[in-house]
């Protein structure tokens, strides 16, 4: 007989360093696509220690919960937000990408966001 027991488990140590909220400044990626967005509304990922993270968009927010997360490896589901409404393509395709994102490396006060045959999406640690 074998019991699995699923919790919520606080990762430490360099793991640890993702906790926090970071600022959506770029992606990096093959596309031939550049995407327009208001640059004077910054865009923010947190990223909780509950395996849970938010986004605020530029005029939106969103939720969802982290699936799976590792020293490297992050799987987060796709996000329920408020409501698509009025944001720029740099925004709607953030929030697509979500669900895409396989890995991520910090370094410093920059948090890169992989995906696969794609890129990396950048952010800086919020101040």
């Amino acid at each position: 007989m074998s019991i699995s027991i699923n919790a919520c488990q606080k990762i430490e140590g360099p793991a640890g360093d993702v906790f926090k909220t970071w600022e959506v400044k770029d992606f990096v990626s093959i596309e031939n696509s550049s995407y327009a967005r208001d640059e004077n509304s910054p865009i923010y990922i947190s990223i909780n220690d509950d395996q849970t993270y938010n986004l605020q968009l530029e005029q939106n927010t969103c939720q969802g919960e982290i699936l799976g997360i590792t020293e490297l490896t992050i799987i987060m589901e796709q996000p329920g937000c408020t409501k698509m409404c009025c944001e720029s393509s740099f925004s709607r395709r953030f929030e697509e990408l979500i669900p895409s994102i396989s890995m991520y490396k910090v370094t410093g006060t920059t948090l890169r966001l992989y995906i696969k045959n794609w890129g990396f999406i950048e952010c800086e640690l919020s101040q």
